[in-house]
């Protein structure tokens, strides 16, 4: 039963000099479309496949995804990115799942980690596995997802299974990250100029505006989402969204009501715990704001979520966790808090609160 790893890439030698030589030694075969690569990545490709090709970008993720479909001869078909890392044990799980299942497409677990790390700040669902030779194709210029023949998506059929793909791209340098989410808007505001965006190109538009930190325009078009599309997911997603920038900004108000909003629809929100956790400490109602914040500290996310931020958890929850308990003199807990945070993102705002409580301590 092959599996054929179907890739595209541009300019990425160093993250496929990390990722390339374990994927080639899981699957049967990597085929490898480039986009205009400068770099050494062909080099780097050519030691562990032969299947290279030459593709013209042309700002469409699926028409370059489609081409590497194209030369694949495996009975299954898995599209990891170059900064994706797959382990051999789940790698395995996977082949075992393949073997043994009459299912057409499967839901991985894209983990968002650390360079070369392996612990995960959240994780999104994606159908990254399906069968070859079914007229499965993608769609969409950007954020592109698989469809079948007959124009539905995968997504919906697809099966999930428990299995992490490790994905080391999110973390950017300032200036690498401003030319991809620019070059993300250019793309998805073609798509609304031209009458084609439906509640995940605003949704998109939203995000890749707020890690600009360009907040006004943001929270426009999380409104857009939630006035266009009120009976979607993607509704509930943008009033998080637009809550954690209206707290980012300080308008601290303005998030409550929204968070409140959020309870209605979803009690186990994690962004909107928190925020509500930080109103009462705001309001000097520390125990209120401590249960808060363990809520989102001790909660356990659903299986079948589709979109899971183990920072909320893992990292904000404690971080406000420790300030809550340094407020009150509990400097034993208030210290473990902040060494939870640490371990999770050794960022310099984590390291501040461990020494912070290290200053009571003495």
């Amino acid at each position: 039963m092959l599996i054929s790893a179907c890739m595209i890439v541009k300019n990425e030698q160093k993250m496929l000099e990390a990722t390339l030589p374990n994927l080639a030694s899981l699957v049967d075969e990597v085929i490898l479309v480039d986009t205009g690569s400068t770099d050494g990545t062909k080099d780097i490709a050519k030691k562990y496949t032969s299947k290279i090709y030459d593709f013209s970008w042309i700002n469409d993720f699926s028409a370059a995804r489609n081409e590497s479909l194209k030369y694949a001869s495996g009975e299954w078909i898995i599209w990891p990115d170059a900064d994706e890392f797959i382990k051999k044990e789940d790698m395995d799980r996977i082949k075992a799942a393949i073997g043994d299942n009459r299912e057409n497409a499967f839901l991985l677990k894209v983990s968002e980690c650390r360079e070369g790390k392996l612990i995960p700040i959240s994780y999104n669902l994606r159908p990254k596995l399906f069968r070859n030779g079914m007229g499965i194709h993608f769609e969409r210029p950007i954020n592109e997802q698989p469809f079948f023949k007959d124009g539905k998506p995968v997504a919906p059929a697809a099966r999930e299974l428990d299995i992490p793909i490790y994905h080391w791209g999110g973390f950017l340098s300032e200036d690498k990250l401003k030319q991809k989410k620019l070059r993300n808007i250019e793309i998805l505001k073609k798509l609304e100029a031209a009458g084609k965006a439906d509640s995940a190109i605003y949704l998109l538009l939203g995000m890749n505006y707020k890690d600009l930190q360009m907040y006004n325009e943001a929270v426009g078009y999380f409104d857009e989402v939630m006035l266009r599309f009120p009976q979607q997911k993607a509704a509930l997603a943008a009033r998080e969204e637009r809550a954690w920038v209206l707290y980012t900004q300080k308008k601290v108000k303005e998030a409550y009501l929204e968070a409140l909003e959020i309870i209605k629809f979803d009690p186990d929100s994690m962004i909107a715990a928190n925020i509500i956790g930080q109103v009462f400490m705001a309001m000097g109602q520390v125990d209120k704001a401590i249960d808060a914040f363990k809520g989102v500290a001790d909660y356990t996310p659903k299986s079948d979520a589709i979109i899971v931020s183990f920072r909320q958890k893992e990292y904000i929850a404690n971080l406000f966790l420790s300030e809550a308990y340094l407020k009150q003199g509990q400097l034993k807990l208030a210290q473990e808090a902040a060494e939870k945070a640490y371990r999770f993102d050794p960022t310099d705002e984590a390291k501040s609160a461990v020494e912070e409580v290290k200053k009571h301590l003495k």
